[in-house]
């Protein structure tokens, strides 16, 4: 469990968010969500926890749930410019921001070509621009690199997604050559499903060139350093649908290791106002990730 916290707690802090700070605004949101959302939470509840009971009833019968964790990384990027950053005049570039995921995973195998994951996972997206200093050159042995003007848009979310997963080899594979649902060999699979994402954190990051006071002659050496602001304009709730191929290993009877390359599209806006400083900020958001996953 203190692990578990150390490792939140870390993504709280990359997020720009004390985790103090971060659980009274998550212990307020949740009320928001038990308010609202008691459907979708009982659904999720169940689906995580039935099937485990089920399973322990009757050892005798092929596993049908597993339960496990997963964590990987996801590059975000905007679908629509935001901001002033985000103005063609401004010679800012679209770029992707880079987060990381963790969490946990339930798999309820519903027959040997489908099944039904459900997760829950804290992980990080947004969206980022960049812009070159050409004031600026990057010394190293090999050769000079640019600089740039960084400026990353840091949202975090509490992710729910349900999802329905097929077995491609019971699907396409000869019976010779096919994964078992409860695996006696390797097995690629494809899922398509909806997530609903409660926003915990958004803020803006930016770098800030200083130079050197120890610096002489021609050359000045300069020093990055990276600030953290609050840019609380994030919708409280956005939904997504999700597509996903991934690449299944049994380690033994009762362990299997998935490998998953998974693409996220926000359905809504991701903030909640039309405009800031008239420029845009109605923009969706698309993530392309990398994850593993390691079910008992």
């Amino acid at each position: 469990m203190c692990f578990v916290l150390g490792v939140i707690a870390l993504v709280l802090e990359e997020a720009g968010i004390p985790p103090f700070r971060h659980l009274y605004r998550f212990y307020h949101l949740t009320l928001l969500f038990m308010k609202w959302q008691k459907v979708t939470l009982l659904l999720l509840v169940l689906l995580f926890f039935t099937g485990n009971m089920k399973s322990e009833e009757s050892n005798a019968q092929p596993r049908s749930v597993w339960f496990g964790f997963q964590a990987g990384f996801n590059a975000s990027f905007f679908n629509s410019r935001v901001t002033s950053y985000g103005d063609p005049k401004s010679g800012y570039d679209t770029n992707a921001r880079i987060g990381g995921l963790f969490g946990v995973k339930n798999r309820v195998v519903l027959s040997p070509l489908l099944a039904i994951h459900t997760e829950l996972f804290v992980t990080g997206r947004g969206g980022a621009y960049q812009k070159e200093n050409k004031e600026i050159i990057v010394m190293s042995a090999d050769k000079n690199q640019k600089a740039y003007h960084v400026r990353n848009f840091r949202l975090t979310y509490l992710e729910m997604p349900v999802v329905l997963n097929v077995n491609l080899n019971r699907l396409f594979m000869p019976s010779s050559l096919r994964g078992q649902g409860n695996p006696d060999r390797s097995y690629m699979s494809a899922s398509v499903g909806f997530s609903p994402s409660l926003n915990v954190a958004s803020s803006f990051r930016y770098n800030v060139f200083e130079p050197d006071k120890k610096s002489s002659s021609y050359l000045v050496n300069v020093k990055t350093r990276f600030e953290d602001e609050e840019f609380d304009y994030a919708q409280t709730w956005i939904f997504n649908s999700i597509v996903e191929v991934g690449y299944n290993i049994p380690l033994s009877e009762s362990q299997i290791a998935s490998f998953n390359l998974r693409w996220t599209q926000s359905l809504t806006d991701v903030y909640a106002v039309e405009s800031l400083k008239n420029h845009n900020m109605q923009t969706k958001m698309s993530t392309i990730g990398l994850v593993a996953s390691i079910l008992f």
